[in-house]
């Protein structure tokens, strides 16, 4: 499933990684580089959906992720932003700043073995991804809020959403469990075709608005390799890339009809498999659309939507028991 993409700087259209942009041809605009960037599956995925093809890029679960940003084999990783924030906090010397966020929570707490959250008992276990992770954070400090008083050891941390996904459809052998969309729809359908019921016990995003003002839970950030402060050409064709991840959620919002498009185009590439978008975006084109013309339900940032990244960080850090990170830590242009 390789393809041939030739760019000229004639060409209308230029490209940023081998992707689409809006860079106007001229004699000043620098010979291009081959971004290489990596990202979860999932929501954060539909950012790149004209990107199935491109080899350079990679995507895994967030924990192994998490260890790319103290390392420098990517121009940009998409992961968690408060998490990837501490990271980079606690090891001023990595080579990434955090140049956007990309979307917000989707969080829910959900069940197959109780209704309500009303007759919690200390015993309760509870599964979740991310240690650390902006879910996990927000969930934790709720059970405050909801006056839950955990066990010892009641919470087990999963790799990602995916594995807790393939938990509840598996042994579901948990009480409770924080997942993400679009991964929640995904275990609806799939324990409804097993003749069982995935009950919703808490939106955590309501939850979250309700006890903090209003406040918005972050969720996935991109961050971008320290060489745009170095080297001018990387940091022209960064920028653009920066732009196209933008131009692509702006898109994936106002008309998810062309983000599914894209998606069954990708999935037709191979006749002999139907799995193919699943498995490299973590999401299909018919839930993208499905969820998005419900409301943006996968939780994607609009351009502009966010004014300020430090402050939005920075709140929710601190009112998870965290702390505010240092300007250095974001990219300025």
């Amino acid at each position: 499933m390789k393809k041939t993409i030739i760019v000229t700087l004639l060409a209308s259209l230029m490209l940023s990684g081998c992707a689409e942009n809006n860079v106007t041809p001229s004699t000043n605009v620098p010979e291009r580089i081959d971004f290489k960037w990596i990202s979860p599956t999932g929501n954060v995925a539909v950012s790149f959906y004209d990107q199935g093809e491109n080899e350079n890029w990679t995507t895994s679960v967030a924990e192994m992720i998490r260890p790319q940003l103290l390392a420098n084999a990517y121009d940009a990783i998409v992961f968690d932003g408060v998490a990837g924030l501490t990271v980079l906090g606690a090891n001023p010397n990595a080579n990434y700043v955090f140049a956007d966020w990309i979307s917000e929570g989707t969080f829910y707490l959900v069940s197959t073995k109780h209704t309500s959250a009303d007759a919690f008992d200390s015993s309760y276990t509870i599964d979740a991804f991310v240690q650390g992770g902006n879910a996990s954070k927000a969930f934790r400090s709720l059970t405050g809020s909801w006056g839950w008083e955990l066990g010892e050891g009641a919470v087990t941390y999963e790799d990602g959403a995916p594995t807790v996904l393939a938990n509840i459809i598996g042994a579901d052998a948990y009480d409770y469990y924080v997942l993400a969309e679009p991964a929640i729809t995904n275990a609806k359908a799939r324990l409804a075709a097993a003749g069982k019921t995935l009950n919703i016990v808490y939106n955590l995003q309501e939850e979250w608005a309700k006890y903090h003002d209003g406040a918005t839970i972050p969720a996935g950030g991109l961050f971008i390799n320290k060489k745009v402060y170095s080297d001018d050409r990387y940091k022209f064709w960064m920028d653009d890339f920066i732009a196209q991840v933008h131009a692509r959620l702006d898109t994936a919002i106002e008309n998810p009809a062309k983000v599914k498009e894209a998606l069954d185009e990708y999935e037709a590439i191979n006749p002999d498999s139907d799995t193919d978008t699943a498995t490299r975006f973590g999401i299909t084109g018919a839930l993208v659309y499905n969820l998005e013309t419900n409301g943006n339900k996968l939780g994607l940032l609009k351009s502009g939507t966010i004014k300020d990244n430090k402050a939005f960080a920075d709140s929710f850090s601190t009112l998870t028991g965290g702390k505010a990170f240092s300007e250095s830590l974001f990219y300025t242009k």
